[in-house]
C-alpha cells in the first residue's frame, strides 16, 4: 500500500506553524478588562417627611434586620429582608442616621430631608468583632456558664469573679465555670490574660439559677493603668453606693422597663433619685464613660442593644463622681467644679456637661 508521508509531513509542519504564530500573536495582545460591576441603585425619592433607604454589605447584598437610628430624634427602625428602611413624619432639615449590624463596622450618614425627602444607601464593610453574652435559665441555682473565644473555642483557666460579693471562679478545660449565689442582681467580671475582659449581668430567680455564654476577644492593644484600675473602681463604687443618690440597671431590667435607648434609661433613673418621679429631664448630648475610661460618648447614641449596665449618679453625694452640673428641672445651671483628683475620664465628662443637665454616667457595654 502507497501512503504520502512527504505530503503528510509538510501539511502537519504548515499547520504547526500556523498555530505558532497565531499563539505569538495572542501572547502580545493585551488580555481583555470587562468594566467593574457596581450596584449603586438608589431607591425613589419617598416623598415629603419621609426618609427611605436600603442596608447592604460591599458586595451589594441586603443586610436583614440592619438597625438604622436617628440618634437626635431617639428613633431607631431595622431594615427588611430587602434592607429598606423607611422613616415617617420627619421634618425638613439634615440628619445624621447610623446604620449597623452584628459583625459590620456601623456607618453614618448626613442625609437631608427637603419637599421630595431624603434617601440614602448604606454598604457596611465587614468587621468581625465578639458576640454579647447570652445568658439562659438553667436548672441548677446560682451562676453556671462557658467562656470562649470569638472563634468558638474553649478558654479554661479564665477567672469569672462576682464584683462586691467577692465569689469567684475559674473555667476548666473545657471553659466550664459554677458559682453558687442566691437569688439577686449580680456584675460579673470575666478576665484572661491575652483577651479583651467583659461584664455580665444576671438575675438569678429564687426558683433556679443561670448560665451565661461569654465570648472574649483577643486583646488588640495593651491597657492602660487607668483602665486596668476601672473594674476596682466600679466594684469600688457598688460597694458604696444606694438607692438614695444612685441608680444601676442590668441589661435584663431595661428590657423589663421597655426603653429603647440609653437616655430614657437615664431619665428614669435621675428622676427616681432627685424628684421620686418616672423620669426627669437630662440633656441628650451628655457625655457618658465607656467601660470606666478613658473613652467617652454622646448618651443620645446609645440603644439599650448596646448596654450591659448602666450607673447613674445625679448628684454630688456619689463616691467618687462628678456633680451633676445644673438643675434638672430646668437643664441649665452654672459650670461645675471637677474635684482636685479625678480619672481623666471622670473630668472630661464633668467639663463636657458643665453647662448641661447631666448626672454622671458609666455604661459598661455588651
Amino acid at each position: 500500500m502507497h501512503t504520502n508521508r512527504p505530503a503528510r509531513l509538510s501539511g502537519a509542519l504548515a499547520l504547526l506553524a500556523v498555530c505558532l504564530v497565531g499563539s505569538r500573536a495572542h501572547a502580545q495582545d493585551p488580555p481583555a478588562r470587562l468594566p467593574a460591576v457596581v450596584i449603586n441603585a438608589r431607591p425613589n425619592l419617598p416623598g415629603a417627611n419621609k426618609l427611605a433607604g436600603v442596608v447592604r454589605d460591599t458586595m451589594a447584598n441586603a443586610l436583614d434586620g440592619a438597625e438604622v437610628a436617628i440618634p437626635s430624634l431617639q428613633r431607631r427602625i431595622f431594615a427588611g429582608v430587602d434592607g429598606a428602611f423607611r422613616f415617617e413624619d420627619l421634618k425638613p432639615g439634615k440628619y445624621q442616621v447610623r446604620a449597623r449590624k452584628i459583625g459590620f463596622a456601623p456607618q453614618v450618614q448626613s442625609i437631608v430631608v427637603d419637599d421630595s425627602g431624603g434617601v440614602s444607601v448604606f454598604n457596611l464593610i465587614p468587621m468581625p468583632r465578639s458576640l454579647a453574652p447570652v445568658v439562659s435559665s438553667a436548672a441548677r441555682g446560682g451562676l453556671s456558664g462557658t467562656v470562649g473565644d470569638t472563634a468558638y473555642r474553649p478558654i479554661a483557666g479564665a477567672t469569672i469573679r462576682v464584683l462586691a460579693n467577692g465569689a469567684s471562679a475559674t473555667t476548666d478545660s473545657l471553659g466550664a465555670f459554677f458559682i453558687p449565689l442566691r437569688a439577686g442582681t449580680y456584675a460579673a467580671s470575666v478576665m484572661q490574660r491575652g483577651y479583651e475582659f467583659r461584664l455580665v449581668s444576671v438575675t438569678i430567680p429564687p426558683d433556679s439559677g443561670r448560665a451565661v455564654t461569654v465570648f472574649l476577644a483577643p486583646l488588640s492593644k495593651p491597657v492602660s493603668h487607668e483602665q486596668a484600675a476601672n473594674l476596682f473602681e466600679f466594684e469600688r463604687r457598688l460597694e458604696l453606693r444606694s438607692r438614695n443618690n444612685s441608680r444601676v440597671f442590668t441589661h435584663a431590667e431595661l428590657e423589663q422597663m421597655g426603653v429603647e435607648w440609653g437616655l430614657d434609661a437615664v431619665r428614669r433613673g435621675v428622676g427616681a433619685v432627685a424628684t421620686g418621679r418616672n423620669a426627669t429631664w437630662v440633656d441628650p448630648d451628655c457625655s457618658v464613660i465607656v467601660n470606666g475610661g478613658p473613652k467617652i460618648v454622646n448618651l443620645n447614641s446609645l440603644t439599650i442593644d448596646d448596654i450591659e449596665m448602666v450607673e447613674i449618679y445625679p448628684g454630688s453625694q456619689n463616691p467618687g463622681a462628678m456633680p451633676m452640673s445644673a438643675n434638672a428641672r430646668t437643664g441649665r445651671g452654672s459650670r461645675a467644679s471637677p474635684p482636685t483628683v479625678a480619672p481623666t475620664a471622670q473630668r472630661l465628662a464633668a467639663w463636657s456637661n458643665a453647662t448641661k443637665a447631666c448626672p454622671t454616667v458609666y455604661v459598661w457595654v455588651r
